[in-house]
C-alpha cells in the first residue's frame, strides 16, 4: 500500500508529503472508521486543505468509502449546550466518516467500536446532567431517561460481545 494518494479533483493539489500523512493517520488507527473532522484535526491548521476537500478527496479515491454522518445542526436537530469543540475533545465528531476499502473489521472490532461510541455517548449525557439548567423538569426527566437508554445500551453490548 506504498502507491501515493491520486485524486482526479483539480482544487486538490497537495503534494505526495500531506497525501502520505493522510493515508498513515487512517491506516495507524486502531478504529476502522474514522472522523474526517478527525483527519483534519490531525494534519494541524498547516494543512493545505479544508473538511469539504479533503471529504472530496476520500470520495474520489477507490481505496477510501465515506459514510455520511449525522450533522445535528443542519438536520435541525437541538443545538446542545457544548460547543463543537468540547464535542470534539470527548471524541464526538460530526460529519462524515471514512474507512480503507480493504480494511474489513472482525466483530470484535464492530462491537469494541460501538462500546466505544455508547461510553461517549453517555459521558458527554452525564457532563450535559452535571450543566443542566436548574429548575427545569422537563429536561432533568430527558437527561435521566437518555441516561438510562444510554446505560442500558452500554449493558446489552457488552453483554453481547461476551457471549
Amino acid at each position: 500500500m506504498n502507491e501515493p494518494l491520486c485524486s482526479p479533483i483539480s482544487d486538490l493539489t497537495f503534494d505526495s508529503r500531506w497525501q502520505h500523512r493522510i493515508l498513515a493517520l487512517i491506516t495507524d488507527q486502531d478504529n476502522f472508521i474514522v472522523p474526517v473532522r478527525w483527519v483534519l484535526r490531525k494534519l494541524g491548521p498547516e494543512a493545505p486543505m479544508g473538511e469539504a476537500a479533503l471529504t472530496r478527496f476520500f470520495e474520489s479515491d477507490a481505496r477510501f468509502q465515506i459514510f455520511d454522518g449525522l450533522d445535528i445542526e443542519a438536520e435541525g436537530g437541538p443545538i446542545t449546550q457544548f460547543s463543537l469543540a468540547e464535542q470534539e475533545s470527548m471524541g464526538i465528531y460530526q460529519g462524515p466518516k471514512v474507512m480503507l476499502r480493504d480494511r474489513v473489521p472482525s466483530k470484535e472490532e464492530i462491537m469494541a467500536f460501538l462500546i466505544n461510541k455508547a461510553d461517549q455517548t453517555y459521558a458527554a449525557l452525564l457532563r450535559a446532567w452535571e450543566t443542566r439548567p436548574n429548575k427545569d423538569g422537563h429536561a432533568e426527566d430527558r437527561l435521566l431517561d437518555a441516561l438510562a437508554k444510554a446505560q442500558k445500551l452500554k449493558r446489552e453490548l457488552r453483554e453481547t460481545l461476551n457471549a
